[in-house]
């Protein structure tokens, strides 16, 4: 992606709080093939917060996010994000919204 393309795509303040970006040009449909998804989260440590733009840029189906949030949660993180305010696992109230979610097999905005 352009340094123009990422600017447009990724708001200024999340470049600003994000040490590292990682972009790629395959769909959030899957998450097979998601090389850049898969390098940011080895890089996670404890403590860390995958930032995303959008629900719909991390996963489409809700079994895709919650295998994700697994993982991410494994290795001790979080998931946020900055389009999606509901979903921020930093906070008990984003966990709780995300586990109902799994129950309803949903996720907000039909995403």
């Amino acid at each position: 992606m352009t340094a123009h393309a990422l600017s447009v795509a990724v708001p200024s303040a999340a470049v600003q709080l994000c040490p590292q970006l990682y972009s790629e040009k395959t769909s959030g449909k899957s998450t097979n093939g998601r090389h850049a998804l898969n390098k940011a989260i080895k890089m996670l440590r404890p403590g860390d917060t995958l930032v995303t733009v959008g629900l719909d840029r991390l996963a489409r189906s809700i079994r895709d996010l919650l295998s994700l949030r697994d993982t991410i949660k494994a290795a001790d993180a979080y998931i946020k994000a900055l389009d999606d305010p509901w979903l921020d696992t930093t906070t008990p109230h984003g966990e709780l919204i995300l586990g109902c979610c799994s129950l309803g097999g949903a996720l907000p905005g039909g995403a």
